[in-house]
């Protein structure tokens, strides 16, 4: 019974994850999304993170590894109120986010990595005030990986 119990847990817990991986939004890069109210646009790379547009974003996610080394492609799920309202892919190393006020979570991952291990961040944003700047480090990846 108990063996039954644990496979029908694993197998719930993995249709969950398969359904969360399956409607992530792959991002083109510099092109702005809109998902659920939320824009969300996929940059960082060459001279596009200059790009002006983007200091109107409420919240630059900036990714790295453990030699503090900008990487790319990151999952991230972001949240507000415990509800999912993104699930996106990313092939570069910022992701930046017009939100509005409220409380927000999100986690992190490097899909395309084994043994990484998921990433969580807690952040606010206020009507009116400066771009947030939320960085996440993979530790686990050395430098040049």
């Amino acid at each position: 019974m108990k063996t039954l119990l644990w496979a029908a847990l694993l197998a719930a817990g993995l249709n969950v994850a398969v359904q969360t991986c399956a409607n992530a939004a792959n991002m083109t890069l510099d092109v702005p999304i809109k998902k659920v109210g939320v824009i969300a646009v996929c940059t960082g790379v060459g001279s596009a993170k200059q790009d002006a547009r983007w200091k109107a974003y409420s919240v630059r996610l900036s990714f790295s590894n453990g030699g503090s080394q900008y990487i790319a492609g990151e999952r991230v799920i972001l949240s507000r109120d415990e509800k999912t309202i993104a699930v996106l892919d990313c092939g570069a190393p910022w992701i930046l986010f017009k939100l509005p006020e409220g409380s927000y979570s999100l986690k992190a991952t490097i899909p395309d990595q084994t043994g990484v291990m998921t990433r969580k961040a807690i952040f606010k944003i206020e009507d009116g005030a400066s771009q947030q700047r939320v960085g996440i480090r993979f530790t686990e990846l050395q430098p040049n990986e």
